[in-house]
């Protein structure tokens, strides 16, 4: 069952999320339970219930919504919430992924929202601004960004009255978005110093003070300043990755590797296809040229698989990539060019080769890393024959983890894994060393040059872990991406990752430009909403892209030129930092896992040269206007086609996207200017804009 117990005080009358118990009844041979839902990007581990008594219990800040949940028992058993008759049906929490379920539906605040806006009148009581949460009061660069929340159609007009540089201040905030059920006001003001603020609200006709303890008559309605945020233009905001799947990208003839093991086939098969460090130093020019502001490895580290997402020593580079000396020329030659470092870190889960779960299956609980681990039963319950033929693989001079997934097909294993992958088990971050051993695992590549971490599966890893692995990081200056596989938006509020990967901003894209799953107003709305709940620090550092490793090529998906030459120009103009996975700007094909990693062609007749070349104009119109890269952030629908503005000091770029069937035109204005289009005509100060086309424009502000 869920319960809704109150929500955060934030002043005398002033409120924020509401506070949620989830609870079920504990069952029978259970180790660990869970909870999943949308804030946990579905995977167990983020949230576990603590056991009391007869129940598991979790507490859960979450803001008004409507959330689907199930409960995890040990990691594999899903099931729906026995006490909640409220539920969906095949429900997807992917929509590109086929499997669906019956998941409970938890109403945090949404039916008491939807009585209040049809009664009408002014509810003070959710009026929200959370001055320690950076969604509502940020820095960025030279500016303060602050934000109010209010439901739907009840405030006419905010005034923000600020004590700004020793000076008071009264701004108009601007009405940025407004939802089903909320209006938000942002005012973006440039200050040195804020001492602090207060709001004056505009309901008709009255002025309501809106201040520290709420809407009261109090002289102390100045709300104090607790800002977060940053105030110089660290090189991973608006940042232009390169994500290189290592084994796939390029071979080397200086790296020793058993003839036997690479394959030469396509569509790509599993197993290895040779890719080496040695092979990415040989093409550093080719990245060079691409003008990419930081380069993503998948992991490199040493393990049994081609993926490497089974790691058996964190200290070491694999073998066959060429060892740490090879690591350490690429990190050398890639910082010569500027060009940034991310590793890839399997975090969540371990191989069976590694060395700590290969002692906990050899001693049992009297190993010092059987807490590492988190074994569902003990060993003399474990049916016969299945530890001894484990141990026989992990113990033997060629632990391979492929041998481990074939002995025991279709049986469950006896610990918890990643989603039931036998050489996958999990780690158990309620024990402090293994969070220790991650620190020094992020000291180690840190140390090494790295630039920041990339963390698979980081939904899958308690917060409390995730707030101590970033607090390290950000004291060494690396950044922490993490695999977020819903709305970031549930993540990025709190001090666990500086980026995250922004698979809902591509379902948006797709729907919107490839499939036609929903009009330009719903888009706008959709992508203005994500933007609106996120700190701008915070949303120009999101890791937005249209295809990874774990997708399908986007030109297997997009066949049509102009619809994906649209696709990307809106990458490369939202906010955020855009990111190239190998070979997409060259046109690779590739289906499903993984056919997505076909080895990169380096015969350049292969290449689809229309698509480079236009994928190089908008990385150098992105490194070009800062407004591009750094700035503020607005989305707006005009008829079918949409219109993005980026904004920051004195410069204003829009880009105009023609996405119906019909050409559209418009006048410029006094200052505007093209810099960039495709299939449009500029004639005598009118442009307009072809069928598909798109147009790049700039001003003064």
């Amino acid at each position: 069952m869920y319960k809704i117990l109150s929500r955060e005080r934030l002043g005398l009358k002033r409120y924020g999320r509401y506070i949620v118990e989830f609870s079920t009844s504990w069952p029978l041979d259970t180790r660990t339970l869970y909870l999943v839902s949308e804030f946990t990007s579905w995977h167990p581990g983020y949230i576990r219930l603590r056991k009391t008594g007869d129940r598991g219990e979790a507490l859960v800040k979450v803001w008004d919504g409507v959330y689907h949940y199930m409960f995890v028992k040990n990691g594999y058993d899903y099931y729906v919430d026995s006490e909640n008759p409220d539920r969906i049906e095949g429900f997807k929490p992917f929509p590109e992924v086929k499997a669906s379920f019956t998941a409970s539906i938890a109403n945090i605040g949404v039916s008491a929202i939807e009585e209040l806006l049809e009664e009408g009148g002014f509810h003070e009581e959710h009026i929200v601004h959370d001055e320690g949460d950076p969604i509502f009061l940020s820095r960025y660069l030279d500016y303060i960004v602050i934000r109010l929340r209010t439901l739907k159609g009840e405030v006419d007009r905010v005034l923000l009255k600020t004590i700004c540089d020793g000076s008071r201040k009264t701004i108009v905030m601007e009405k940025v978005l407004s939802t089903r059920y909320h209006d938000y006001f942002e005012a973006i003001i440039r200050c040195n110093s804020l001492r602090g603020y207060m709001f004056t609200l505009e309901v008709d006709g009255k002025k309501i003070l809106y201040g520290n303890e709420g809407v009261v008559e109090n002289p102390s309605y100045i709300i104090p300043v607790r800002i977060k945020g940053v105030n110089s233009y660290q090189w991973y905001l608006g940042a232009i990755y390169y994500s290189i799947f290592v084994d796939s990208f390029a071979r080397s003839n200086r790296v020793d590797k058993p003839s036997e093991l690479i394959r030469k086939y396509a569509p790509r098969e599993r197993g290895y296809y040779g890719g080496d460090l040695a092979g990415i130093i040989d093409k550093i020019d080719y990245i060079g040229e691409l003008g990419v502001d930081a380069v993503y490895l998948t992991p490199i580290f040493e393990s049994t698989t081609y993926h490497r997402y089974d790691v058996v020593d964190y200290y070491k580079v694999d073998k066959y990539l060429g060892g740490n000396e090879t690591f350490k020329q690429l990190v050398e030659k890639l910082h010569e060019r500027n060009i940034k470092i991310i590793l890839d870190i399997p975090l969540h889960h371990t191989s069976v080769c590694f060395h700590g779960f290969r002692d906990a299956l050899k001693k049992g609980e009297k190993s010092p890393y059987w807490n590492w681990y988190v074994f569902l039963k003990k060993f003399d319950e474990v049916p016969a024959g299945i530890l001894e033929k484990l141990l026989e693989i992990v113990d033997s001079d060629k632990c391979l983890c492929r041998e481990v997934s074939r002995a025991f097909k279709g049986l469950r294993p006896f610990y918890e894994t990643f989603y039931g992958v036998w050489c996958m088990p999990k780690l158990n971050y309620d024990n402090a060393e293994v969070v220790d051993y991650m620190i020094n695992v992020i000291d180690y590549w840190s140390n090494m040059g790295v630039d920041g971490f990339r963390l698979d599966v980081s939904l899958g890893v308690p917060a409390n872990a995730m707030k101590a692995l970033h607090r390290v990081a950000r004291e060494r200056n690396r950044i922490l991406i993490g695999e977020v596989m819903t709305d970031p938006k549930y993540y990025l509020w709190e001090e666990q990752y500086d980026s995250a990967m922004n698979y809902e901003l591509r379902r948006l894209i797709l729907d919107y430009f490839y499939y036609h799953r929903m009009r330009a107003v719903e888009f706008a709305q959709k992508v203005m909403e994500q933007y609106i709940q996120l700190a701008p620090y915070k949303a120009n550092a999101l890791y937005n892209l249209v295809g990874s490793h774990d997708t399908i090529r986007i030109r297997t998906l997009v066949k049509n030129n102009e619809i994906l030459e649209q696709i990307y120009a809106f990458l490369f103009t939202v906010y955020g930092s855009p990111a190239i996975y190998y070979g997409d700007e060259i046109g690779i094909g590739g289906g499903s896992d993984p056919d997505n990693r076909r080895p990169m062609p380096w015969n350049n007749r292969q290449w689809n040269k229309r698509l480079l070349n236009y994928i190089r104009k908008l990385i150098e119109l992105k490194k070009k206007y800062r407004a591009l890269r750094y700035g503020f952030f607005r989305i707006k629908s005009i008829g079918e086609n949409i219109v993005v503005r980026r904004f920051l000091d004195d410069r204003d770029v829009r880009v105009v996207f023609n996405t119906s069937t019909i050409s559209i035109s418009f006048k410029l204005g006094v200052y505007d200017e093209v810099i960039y289009g495709k299939r449009y005509a500029v004639t005598n100060d009118n442009v307009e804009i072809e069928p598909r086309g798109l147009v790049f424009i700039t001003k003064n502000m």
